[in-house]
């Protein structure tokens, strides 16, 4: 049976069973990097017991980033599989997940800028404690904009894709890590590979025809612009001042962490 073709925006057409089957592969693939990427550093030291004593709010952090991971391909399995309704459905109710894991990802950052500014700061806080930061308010934008224009597909499964990949440079690092060593080069250039995933996405538009969609056109510069800026203006006087604020919002949240 021949599969009809749909339009996502004016001048863009592909065939829906090619495109549900990218986005389930791509969430898939988001999954298995933030695995991967962990596995060393916390989830098998978890399992493992030899995990160091920390605040609960750091496990809150870790096991709510990775159930975002799990659910996203879940969520376009069903897509895939066209349960659209219960799709839905269970994208109303992962907004609390959504929620939880930006509340504790923005306070865990700002807790770690507020370590840097330390007098004998942890050199991992000096430089991440902005980039982490800056990385949950882009996941936070694409996000809140996903939801608001859920009604417009084209748009909402892009912008999750973005949302989702703006974190994926954490895991990114622990990957590159062990192969390249630590350092800042390393640093930064796992962050912004996580545009990667959005990049491909851009290809399967382009694969199948299509042009470079709106959400791919801002989003893609926006997310290397904020998150690749926040490793820049480190040693500004601009950044000085922004690092000082957020450390001052870090200190008042300490008791929470």
């Amino acid at each position: 049976m021949k599969i009809q073709p749909f339009v996502t925006w004016p001048g863009r057409t592909t065939d829906r069973t090619g495109d549900r089957r990218f986005y389930l592969g791509i969430s898939a693939a988001m999954g298995c990097t933030v695995l991967a990427g962990f596995w060393l550093t916390y989830f098998g030291p978890v399992f493992r017991g030899s995990y160091p004593e920390v605040s609960p709010l750091v496990h809150v952090h870790g096991w709510s980033f990775f159930a975002w991971y799990v659910l996203l391909p879940v969520q376009a399995g069903m897509i895939r599989s066209g349960k659209v309704a219960l799709h839905r459905t269970l994208g109303l109710a992962s907004v609390a997940l959504a929620v939880l894991m930006i509340v504790v990802g923005l306070i865990v950052s700002l807790v770690l800028i507020d370590t840097a500014r330390a007098p004998e700061p942890d050199p991992f806080a000096e430089l991440m404690g902005l980039p982490i930061f800056a990385t949950w308010v882009v996941f936070t934008a694409f996000y809140v904009e996903a939801i608001r224009r859920r009604r417009r597909v084209g748009h909402h499964k892009r912008l999750i894709l973005l949302a989702s990949a703006a974190p994926l440079g954490s895991a990114i690092v622990r990957i590159l890590a062990p192969i390249l060593g630590s350092g800042a080069g390393v640093s930064v250039g796992g962050s912004l590979a996580a545009t990667l995933f959005p990049v491909f996405g851009v290809m399967h538009d382009r694969r199948n025809g299509g042009r470079l969609h709106p959400v791919y056109m801002w989003g893609i510069p926006a997310m290397v612009l904020i998150i690749g800026g926040a490793y820049l203006v480190g040693d500004t006087a601009g950044g000085e001042v922004m690092a000082r604020g957020l450390a001052w919002i870090g200190r008042a949240l300490r008791p929470l962490y």
